[in-house]
């Protein structure tokens, strides 16, 4: 009984303070859900009943959790160079990057002082390259529908694009920045 208590506690401990550390989490930064661990002391577990007449037996169990963290855009730049041979180092995301499952290489690591760690990272998705929309407008300003094809031969990282003109008679893109709008579509 006390091993499958101790056991309970142990989960319930990892799942209180996991939702701590993840409420936590700097913005940018990840933390995988196989990368948090638990360490406990069997020695230090105290147990107390709280009357011999109900037969119940208080236990307490502490101990520290421990995560890595990791710097997604960095990460996510790692696994690009890993996985696309002539990958250029452009700004790149991974949309489920979170999903991904973490192990250690060696488990036996003492987490407390730790400054190195050996991992692999596991997982099925697609690398896509970011767009930067304020550079694509700057392209396009005051110039003709019939360039459009020619400036986006320059951004190599597109798979394709379309363009809307209202007017329809107009034959060229605004002057103003402010009068293009770029919508993203990461679905294919």
């Amino acid at each position: 009984d006390k091993l499958s208590a101790v056991s309970e506690l142990k989960n319930n401990l990892t799942e209180k303070l996991s939702q701590k550390i993840i409420n936590q989490i700097p913005p940018g930064f990840i933390l995988f859900k196989d990368a948090v661990f638990l360490n406990t002391n069997e020695n230090e577990i105290s147990s107390s009943s709280s009357s011999i007449a109900d037969g119940m037996v208080n236990i307490t169990l502490k101990g520290t959790l421990y995560g890595f963290l990791f710097n997604e855009k960095k990460i996510t730049k790692k696994i690009a160079e890993n996985a696309i041979g002539e990958y250029d180092g452009s700004d790149v995301h991974i949309p489920n990057i979170k999903d991904f499952t973490f192990s250690l290489v060696d488990k036996n690591i003492s987490f407390a002082d730790v400054k190195k760690i050996d991992f692999n990272l596991s997982g099925i998705s697609k690398i896509v390259w970011d767009v930067d929309s304020s550079k694509l407008i700057s392209s396009l300003l005051g110039k003709t529908k019939k360039e459009f094809p020619l400036i986006l031969a320059s951004y190599t990282n597109l798979d394709s694009a379309s363009f809307k003109m209202r007017p329809f008679w107009k034959m060229s893109f605004p002057e103003k920045s402010n009068n293009i709008v770029i919508i993203i579509n990461n679905d294919k």
